[in-house]
């Protein structure tokens, strides 16, 4: 067995004090630039130059850049709070801009402040280069600018390539004195029964093409595909669109009602499709009129169409741009389908009326 020993306390006397300590009671930068360091015992240490050269001012800068104005004229613009001339904040704007000739690297390591002087061109193309190429990021952007009275080659290689560089939500072409929008990029990629892989950018016009009916009599019987509106209705628009977009319109598959049963949509099937009405969701984002189950009977709304565009979420004023009646495709009673109203409002309506026709179809590459 291990025996145990009683030692006592271990911890012996206190011992002499030590000498006191130095410290540090000063730091400064000398007239020489040099860091002076001030200890408690009186001794000072020059530690060497810290400090680095004395800066450029912003208007020597600015004439480093292209500024060709007077200090005085400089400063004044500075203090006002006006907005600076473009060429004080870009350097003059062309289509070959000279190269910026500050900041240098070589005065950024030596301590100067610097200004960079940047065309006002490069300065949007580095935006752009800042923005994904892709459809998730350009659905998310409003911009609404004008393309022009024809789709490009580039633009259509975009299109084709999924990368939509240089076209964003709401911007437009204007043919045949009808704007065609941009309302969403891709909103179709990877659906239908056979799945859609083609990439796109879905239009619409701002405007009616024209009024029709959705039927001759007020029923909706056979749903969207078997109204007037679908066998005959839509023509005229697809003539249009495919004579303003010739060989670049998409075709993809489409999951449209074909039967109502006690006024509630029963039964729909795949189809082809290229130029549609568009359903409420399309619109404002979920169903409004669309029958609901009612604890016995579930209705069909199935649909690939399960999203809002993204004109419509970014800029809402487009649902209804021109206060013009507009029909959609979804079935809301034995007698009524859904349509967008000239006051700017969800509503329902009575087959037979003659309302707006207002498509979306996929533009492709």
């Amino acid at each position: 067995m291990a025996k145990e020993y009683i030692i006592g306390n271990v911890m012996g006397p206190k011992g002499e004090e030590g000498p006191q300590g130095v410290s540090v009671t000063n730091v400064e930068i000398n007239e020489d630039g040099h860091l002076i360091v001030t200890l408690s015992n009186g001794n000072i240490i020059d530690a060497g130059e810290a400090a680095g050269p004395v800066g450029k001012s912003a208007y020597e800068s600015a004439l480093e850049g292209g500024y060709t104005g007077t200090e005085e004229e400089f400063n004044e613009f500075l203090s006002s709070g006006q907005k600076l001339p473009e060429n004080i904040l870009y350097g003059e704007i062309s289509s070959d801009p000279p190269q910026p000739s500050v900041p240098r690297d070589a005065d950024l390591l030596a301590g100067y402040p610097a200004i960079h002087y940047v065309a006002k061109n490069e300065l949007l193309e580095l935006v752009r280069e800042m923005i994904p190429a892709n459809a998730g990021a350009h659905n998310a952007i409003y911009r609404g600018k004008a393309l022009g009275d024809a789709v490009t080659s580039a633009q259509y290689e975009e299109i084709a390539a999924g990368t939509f560089r240089d076209l964003y939500i709401g911007d437009y072409w204007t043919i045949g004195g009808v704007n065609w929008r941009i309302a969403s990029f891709d909103y179709y990629y990877n659906t239908g029964d056979t799945a859609c892989t083609t990439h796109h950018a879905v239009m619409m016009p701002d405007t009616a093409l024209y009024n029709s009916q959705m039927n001759e009599t007020n029923t909706t019987d056979g749903g969207y595909v078997g109204s007037l509106m679908y066998r005959e209705g839509l023509e005229q628009a697809k003539a249009t669109i495919n004579a303003s977009f010739p060989g670049h319109v998409l075709n993809h598959r489409e999951y449209l009602i074909r039967a109502v049963t006690n006024g509630c949509p029963s039964e729909g099937t795949w189809y082809d499709s290229t130029v549609e009405l568009p359903n409420e969701i399309m619109m404002y984002g979920s169903l409004v009129f669309a029958p609901e189950g009612d604890g016995s009977f579930v209705p069909n709304c199935y649909t690939i169409d399960k999203m809002q565009l993204a004109l419509m979420k970014l800029h809402p004023r487009f649902i209804n741009p021109q206060r013009q009646s507009q029909w959609l495709r979804d079935v809301i009673s034995s007698a009524l389908f859904a349509y967008v109203d000239n006051y700017g409002g969800t509503n329902c309506l009575n087959a037979s009326n003659s309302r707006g026709v207002r498509p979306v179809f996929g533009l492709v590459g």
